[in-house]
């Protein structure tokens, strides 16, 4: 509890409430979903003026701050941009400070709207680039998935820092995508741990065809320039995004230069040079186990019959009559 001063009551204090809006069709469904399920003020049917009351209910409340998330999936139909734009015009009415996130390509439908709206929705973006991969960011990452992934891993992945970034051009969802496929593939092949080999495959493989087309165009066009989609490229321009664009831009053509030295020296090698590459990549793979084998008892050829079991009584009992010992 909290109190201002002695004229006002004592209110609770709540670090953040994280609700989940859903997908919702319209401005109205959204901000009544944010009372009804996140502020908890109960039922708003029969209320009029939805913006209004959830605005009231965020000054009563206290809350500072208001953020929006994962928007970039209202823009999926013809007439996505004026439905977030309403959307997000009316979580400005709510007159509280906040903010959006989105993809670039939810940047580029809001650029696309009418200046009244773009000056109050983007006139202040800030743009996160993907970390360097020798940053202590990107290193503390690949520390965190060794913590979850330890079972199922049998290298560390600070080993190849480098080389995942190349394979994911620094973006956290491919790289998550990149060691899900990978796992998979130890799994179909019958191992139980992902090796580095799984981490190529997994590269080259059909379930990572479309990261892996991102992937080569962006590095690609760091080093050869060219034109890439819209959902790859940064709406916004100014200096400071140009100087992280940049930096960006020569990781990314570091990793091309790498992929060039690695495609090169492969052409170079004659058919027995190739061979033992291969061998040694193979042996480098996880042995796979064997599976178990089921082993079938031999059959008895004769029948078995009640005189033959009658029989084989009798000569047992006349056994321990011969060896009173093996009574015991």
């Amino acid at each position: 509890m909290v109190q201002i001063d002695a004229a006002h009551p004592a209110v609770p204090l709540i670090d953040f409430i994280d609700g989940n809006i859903g997908r919702k069709t319209g401005p109205s469904a959204v901000v009544k979903s944010l009372i009804e399920e996140v502020l908890g003020i109960g039922d708003m049917d029969g209320k009029g003026g939805a913006v209004e009351e959830c605005a009231r209910v965020i000054r009563l409340s206290g809350a500072c701050l208001l953020g929006a998330d994962e928007t970039q999936f209202m823009a999926q139909s013809a007439s996505a941009a004026t439905l977030i734009t309403r959307t997000l015009l009316s979580l400005a009415n709510l007159q509280v400070p906040w903010f959006v996130i989105g993809n670039y390509s939810l940047g580029w439908k809001l650029c696309e709207r009418d200046p009244e709206a773009t000056q109050r929705l983007i006139h202040d973006p800030v743009i996160m680039m993907p970390d360097p991969p020798e940053s202590s960011d990107w290193v503390n990452l690949l520390a965190e998935y060794q913590v979850v992934l330890a079972e199922v891993l049998d290298f560390e992945l600070l080993t190849y820092q480098v080389e995942l970034w190349n394979l994911s051009a620094g973006l956290k969802r491919e790289l998550v995508s990149l060691l899900v496929t990978s796992y998979r593939i130890s799994r179909h092949g019958g191992d139980s741990q992902i090796s580095w080999s799984h981490v190529r495959r997994a590269f080259a493989s059909a379930s990572f065809s479309v990261a892996r087309a991102d992937i080569n165009a962006l590095i690609s066009n760091a080093g050869q320039g060219g034109k890439l989609k819209k959902g790859l490229r940064c709406p916004f321009d100014g200096p400071e995004i140009q100087a992280a664009i940049s930096t960006y831009s020569e990781k990314l053509r570091e990793a091309r230069a790498e992929k060039v030295a690695i495609a090169t020296v492969k052409a170079s090698m004659n058919r027995q040079e190739r061979e033992a590459i291969e061998n040694i990549e193979k042996a480098a793979e996880p042995s796979r186990a064997s599976p178990a084998q089921v082993i079938k008892m031999p059959k008895s050829r004769k029948p078995r019959t009640l005189e033959g079991m009658q029989e084989a009584a009798q000569d047992f009992l006349a056994s321990l009559a011969k060896d009173p010992s093996a009574k015991t």
